[in-house]
């Protein structure tokens, strides 16, 4: 398949330099998709990125597939500095999650300054930071999130990572004594690396990263429930992150949302990455689009 895109370049507040590419319809359009990869991947990986590179465009949407710092295990990112650049090391190991504000706020305002005005985000395992974002930012150029395999961390963290309670008091042990950066003994699913920083950040129980509480629903699911944007959840039928059937999670987000438009969809036969559904994921997508009444 053969998509032609224009490759980008932004600069976040906090100076990290992130890539992007966008794809544009023939026809100018307001209107742009703004995509974020999950935990430790990046911004081409998933199969479903070439159908909605081609897709989005053809329905007069632009699509923008865009890095952010947690991209791969971890990763060499340039960084402005006083002198010039220098190289940073970040991904997924040392991705803070509150950080995501930095990076995706670089790509809508590089969006707005492109001239699209009506923005919509979509984030594929850990849409929890598109949400963070619009719960924090309040930005008013986006009218609706795309919610695709939203995961539930705590349950991935109590299924897939051994000995997670011990784990996260020696995590908590070496940020309160100076080594947040220390690698810990243990990985996280996916077989990630994770630095004892963000070990705590994402598995202590008040992590605003542990949003999406389907296994523990008494866990209640905090700012998501003050979030009234328009949203589209897809979960695949097979997903492993969220460990409850995805009816049940589909159906726990729509009782817990404060959207006025709160639609969602399961991919039958389909894994948590759409492996041979792409179709049938960026059709659902599309088809949801259409419906929004474009100001």
């Amino acid at each position: 398949m053969q998509i032609s895109g224009k490759i980008l370049k932004t600069q976040t507040e906090d100076g990290l330099e992130l890539d992007a590419i966008l794809f544009e319809p023939s026809k100018r359009s307001d209107v742009i998709v703004i995509h974020f990869h999950g935990k430790e991947g990046d911004f081409l990986q998933n199969h479903f990125i070439q159908n909605m590179a081609d897709e989005y465009p053809k329905n007069n949407y632009a699509f923008m597939t865009a890095s952010h710092r947690g991209k791969s295990y971890i990763a060499d990112f340039l960084r402005k500095s006083a002198t010039g650049y220098e190289y940073t090391q970040l991904g997924s190991a040392y991705d803070i999650f509150e950080n995501c504000l930095y990076d995706i706020d670089a790509w809508l305002k590089l969006a707005l300054r492109l001239g699209y005005k009506t923005v919509f985000l979509q984030q594929h395992s850990t849409p929890h930071k598109i949400l963070w974002y619009v719960y924090k930012k309040h930005p008013e150029s986006v009218k609706g999130l795309i919610l695709i395999s939203p995961a539930d961390i705590g349950y991935s963290f109590e299924a897939y990572v051994p000995n997670h309670e011990k784990n996260l008091i020696l995590a908590n042990k070496l940020v309160k004594s100076g080594k947040a950066k220390q690698l810990m003994p243990v990985n996280l699913w996916s077989n990630c690396p994770v630095s004892a920083g963000v070990y705590l950040n994402w598995g202590s129980p008040n992590s605003n990263f542990q949003i999406l509480n389907y296994h523990h629903p008494e866990r209640g699911f905090g700012y998501y429930r003050k979030i009234t944007l328009p949203m589209l959840a897809v979960i695949a039928e097979f997903d492993f992150s969220v460990g409850d059937p995805p009816e049940i999670c589909m159906q726990l987000l729509e009782k817990n949302t404060s959207s006025y438009d709160f639609q969602s969809a399961v991919i039958k036969h389909a894994h948590h990455s759409y492996l041979g559904y792409e179709d049938k994921l960026t059709k659902t997508i599309t088809d949801w689009l259409k419906t929004r009444e474009i100001t």
